[in-house]
């Protein structure tokens, strides 16, 4: 059985490599990228994804249980770290659920890349995307 998890994405070269920003990403002047929406569906293709996370599950890498806690206003913040001997990453999911009166919604998330040696972030993701990424070719290996 697959295990659904959010590991480091580091099998994902497009991210690492420099000079590619384009439309959603921009550059930090840490060297960080920032990849809206759009990036990362554009820098995850779907054939380099299912191979990437075949090759994770297989191998595995570090994924505790998710911690939640207790964020004010009926808010919940929950973390989800993974890492490897390449890369750390965490996802950051925020519930407001009082967002829909503000017209917003309720459910943020981003997803932090670092390098795994020296600590230095890579990317800062949108969550949601990621994640349904992440979850439609999870179920394309599990058929």
């Amino acid at each position: 059985m697959l295990r659904q998890t959010n590991p480091p994405i580091n099998a994902f070269p497009r991210l690492r490599r420099a000079g590619n920003a384009g439309v959603g990403i921009s550059e930090g002047g840490d060297g960080m990228r920032v990849l809206d929406r759009e990036a990362v569906a554009e820098a995850l293709p779907w054939s380099d994804l299912i191979e990437a996370l075949r090759r994770v599950f297989a191998t595995g890498c570090a994924a505790p249980l998710r911690h939640r806690h207790a964020a004010g206003e009926g808010n919940t913040l929950l973390l989800m770290p993974a890492w490897d001997s390449r890369c750390t990453g965490v996802k950051i999911v925020h519930v407001a659920p009082g967002n829909a009166s503000r017209g917003l919604p309720a459910v943020h998330a981003e997803y932090l890349l670092s390098d795994a040696a020296t600590g230095a972030p890579i990317a800062l993701l949108d969550g949601g995307e990621l994640t349904d990424r992440r979850t439609a070719a999870t179920s394309v290996l599990a058929a």
